[in-house]
């Protein structure tokens, strides 16, 4: 009887960290953290231009 089954393949470009689990490099960008670090840079650095705005708000209402 013959064996239908092929092992899964190993792949020697992959590496392992010291828990056996396989490291992938991503050269992808990262777009939440970028965004994330942009909105946290422009509300720092545009602070008192939005606080002006929001007063300008309040005082509407």
């Amino acid at each position: 009887m013959k064996n239908p089954y092929q092992p899964p393949k190993t792949d020697p470009k992959r590496d392992y960290d010291r828990w056996l689990e396989t490291v992938r490099e991503q050269d992808e960008t990262d777009w939440g953290g970028f965004i994330f670090a942009v909105v946290i840079l422009s509300i720092f650095l545009f602070q008192p231009l939005l606080i002006d705005f929001l007063v300008e708000i309040f005082k509407k209402l």
